[in-house]
């Protein structure tokens, strides 16, 4: 539910800049993350045969290819390189676990473990993301309250994901 509110709530925006043929100021950098981010959490729920885990973040998965197909396909020359750029790194961390986990963990534990802290890790760079448009000026008061509150959400990320284990 949580999962999929947070993948589907750039739904609307997309859609309209989509519409227009334009992103104009409108940040597409987190939706290489949120790729990186399903893609992580996918995996780690197929690694831990978890039903939920892996059928909340597969909607999201799908929605995040088409958020960086659209938004490269819109985005002017430098920030379309910024999103593929975004997009090889988090493909390119992808499978360097999976072939760590593939060739050199020694048990599915480590394997579990492994894509546990590198989607949490990813999760650090959504929630700690900037939400602002490229081009704006930041309001301190606001940037100080939007990052205190993504911590928030990245501890509680962190402790129910990993609490769930036990």
């Amino acid at each position: 539910g949580l999962a999929n509110g947070m993948f589907f709530s750039g739904l609307p925006e997309v859609l309209n800049k989509a519409r227009i043929g334009s992103l104009g100021d409108f940040n597409p950098l987190p939706m290489p993350i949120i790729f990186a981010n399903c893609l992580g959490w996918l995996i780690y729920g197929f690694l831990k045969k978890d039903v939920y885990i892996a059928s909340s973040n597969a909607p999201g998965l799908l929605l995040a290819v088409w958020y960086v197909l659209t938004c490269v396909r819109l985005a002017d020359a430098p920030v379309a390189k910024q999103v593929e750029m975004a997009m090889m790194v988090g493909t390119a961390v992808h499978i360097a676990a999976a072939v760590w986990c593939a060739f050199c963990a020694p048990s599915r534990d480590a394997m579990i473990t492994v894509y546990g802290a590198l989607s949490n890790v990813i999760l650090l760079g959504y929630y700690g993301g900037e939400p602002a448009r490229p081009n704006s000026a930041i309001d301190p008061m606001r940037a100080s309250l939007f990052a205190a509150s993504r911590c928030l959400l990245v501890v509680t990320s962190i402790d129910s994901r990993f609490s769930s284990e036990s």
